[in-house]
């Protein structure tokens, strides 16, 4: 390869060796594009060369083992076949699932229920495919976009933006050219050397890991279908009373026959949270799991004649502040959860009957694993946060790096011009809190309940759709101020079994 500089001509005599000049790696205006290419490729011809990496067959399984910050225990697998891609993990009995099927996300979440799941996830599973198979390393690389990445003193990188996924990072080191990191948004591992690193895609729970073993799968990927959910409903509907506290409503209900007063809270995944107490009190064994958690189930939870015959449950670590258990996910992917602030009532309807209520402003919602959440808009920024968040907090509560990119201060008291498809809402405290798993890729905060509770709020993640009218007037009472002008956005496509490939 010839150079047109000197500058050039130095740059490439040092990737030849050990390293790489810093300013051409920074991305130096020296650098044309072109060049800039030629030094990826490069570095990764080194890795290839380095690690003796092979290309992968279009079918294959890699098995990981997991010990956790605590010593917790778990395994893993990696999976695909063509364009199906699956992981699982599996620690103190519990398993889940998630993957890619027929160009769709779907999460198995620890109760065996599956989801399809929203766009953003496609994206991060599609990140992680390109690199568990290796693609950046032979053919499949130059169908993509790529070029240098940061660099420092004993590092190299290279950056991938792929079509149909997220942006990669790949770091390798500078003096043997073997891969140190790769830093994506919700994938993020950290090697030690070529078969071990650590996990840190969840920053609050890493997870040494180690690859066992690399071969052909024992046998054929089989279809996934979204389903699993087992609720039995004594109607078309269950009402229970409530009351506000916590930041969230809490209602009466059972969990393994032990009475507890559950909180309901969106940000609160596929496991249901319970007290120190009432763990005690439902007899159930809690082991520690590979993620630092104490797990035990399965158990029933039931609200009133509404009965969820099997989800697993984790020990809080913290007070949970007036209530003895929290649930979110658990409810909310098989029910529809109506919240009538002014009669002081939650009712959970069936969605194999329930109809959306007419004259309700309609927006749509996402489902992360099990998580609602709102894509909403600040002029022309966009983000993206989990709804009915119970805690402290009365509002919007954004993580230091979307407060920033949203153009919001610390001693902003309110945040306005928030939108929501078209609709914009009124004011809604604000405040900066630590930052989730990945405000880069849209885990940018939380809403509270307490901005729901002007409304009367229908949450069907089932569908994925809100519906927000004017609250239910108590007999006597002065009606609640009308919320703003419908509107009905193009609904999203079906939330359904994934396409067999």
């Amino acid at each position: 390869m010839r150079s047109r500089t000197p500058f050039l001509r130095r740059a490439l005599r040092g990737l030849a060796g050990v390293g790489i000049t810093l300013t051409c790696l920074a991305g130096s205006v020296a650098c044309g594009r072109s060049e800039e290419s030629r030094i990826a490729e490069r570095i990764l011809e080194r890795y290839r060369t380095a690690s003796g990496a092979k290309p992968l067959a279009a079918a294959q399984q890699v098995r990981l083992r997991l010990t956790g910050p605590a010593g917790g225990r778990g395994t893993a697998e990696v999976f695909w076949q063509d364009a199906s891609f699956r992981e699982r993990r599996e620690s103190a009995g519990i398993a889940t699932v998630k993957g890619l099927q027929g160009g769709k996300a779907f999460y198995t979440d620890e109760d065996g229920v599956t989801r399809v799941a929203s766009e953003p996830v496609v994206r991060e599973l599609v990140t992680r495919y390109y690199f568990w198979r290796r693609a950046f390393l032979f053919k499949d690389h130059e169908k993509e976009s790529f070029g240098l990445g940061p660099a420092d003193d004993a590092t190299a990188s290279v950056r991938f933006r792929l079509h149909l996924g997220n942006t990669l990072d790949l770091v390798f080191s500078r003096r043997d050219g073997q891969l140190v990191a790769a830093h994506s948004p919700r994938f993020h591992l950290e090697f030690s050397g070529p078969s071990r690193f650590k996990d840190l895609s969840e920053p609050a729970e890493p997870v040494e890991t180690e690859i066992l073993w690399t071969g052909l799968p024992t046998g054929p990927l089989s279809d996934v279908a979204a389903g699993g959910g087992r609720a039995r409903f004594p109607g078309r509907e269950v009402e229970l009373p409530f009351e506000f506290s916590g930041g969230g409503p809490v209602v009466a209900g059972t969990i393994a026959g032990a009475p507890a007063r559950i909180r309901v809270n969106g940000s609160t995944g596929g496991l249901v949270r319970v007290s120190a107490r009432l763990a005690e009190k439902t007899g159930l064994p809690f082991v520690p799991d590979v993620f630092g958690r104490d797990v035990g189930g399965p158990a029933a939870l039931a609200l009133g004649g509404l009965v969820f015959p099997s989800v697993h449950l984790e020990k809080a670590k913290e007070d949970l502040s007036d209530a003895d258990a929290e649930a979110g996910g658990a409810l909310l992917r098989e029910a529809v959860l109506e919240c009538d602030p002014v009669a002081g009532r939650l009712r959970f309807h069936d969605p194999a009957v329930w109809a959306p209520p007419e004259g309700y402003r309609r927006f749509i919602i996402d489902d992360d694993g099990n998580l609602p959440v709102a894509p909403l808009r600040r002029g022309a920024r966009e983000f993206r946060v989990v709804l009915a968040a119970a805690g402290p907090e009365r509002g919007l509560v954004l993580a230091p790096e979307s407060a920033r990119r949203l153009g919001f201060t610390r001693g902003e008291p309110a945040a306005t011009g928030l939108g929501w498809a078209n609709h914009t809402f009124p004011a809604v405290p604000v405040a900066i809190g630590t930052a989730p798993r990945a405000p880069d890729w849209g885990d940018d905060g939380t809403l509270a309940w307490e901005p729901l509770l002007a409304y009367r709020t229908f949450i069907d993640m089932p569908r994925r759709w809100i519906y927000l009218g004017p609250a239910t007037p108590s007999p006597g009472s002065a009606a609640s101020s009308e919320p703003p002008r419908s509107q009905r956005p193009a609904r999203p496509r079906a939330a359904g079994a994934p396409a067999t490939p």
